[in-house]
């Protein structure tokens, strides 16, 4: 089975592709204010160069924090999008529990239906005047 990780917590965002345990394909490029943009382009750049299909995913893990508002919230959006409509399961994950994870992935681990971002942060909003 194929698993999809993503992590935009960081300064460096990064995807990474596994084939069971074994990580088949990476990228990381700096996490700037082009998130939003560049995120999905390069999930679907990596699956390309991996030869493979979106549908071939089996699964997705993604870094839902400690990281900035925007970081966090953007990598879960895609995550759990990408989940919902590949019909697969998606899971939090980070650098630390990764490799427990993809372990159990062979075990049919339950998969929640949806993630939720943390932040290290409260989120730098602006009120508005009355």
């Amino acid at each position: 089975m194929y698993t999809l990780f993503i992590d935009t917590t960081k300064e460096q965002s990064s995807i990474k592709i596994f084939q069971g345990q074994a990580e088949i394909r990476q990228l990381t490029w700096p996490s700037e204010k082009r998130l939003g943009q560049d995120l999905l382009p390069n999930i679907i750049g990596l699956v390309k160069q991996a030869h493979l299909r979106l549908s071939d995913i089996g699964a997705v893990l993604v870094c839902p924090g400690p990281g900035s508002f925007t970081g966090s919230r953007i990598g879960v959006s895609v995550a759990n999008s990408l989940a919902w409509s590949l019909h697969v399961g998606v899971c939090a994950a980070d650098e630390q529990n990764l490799a427990q994870i993809l372990e159990k992935l062979s075990d049919n681990t339950s998969f929640v239906s949806v993630v939720t971002p943390y932040y290290d942060r409260p989120a730098s909003t602006t009120l508005r005047s009355t």
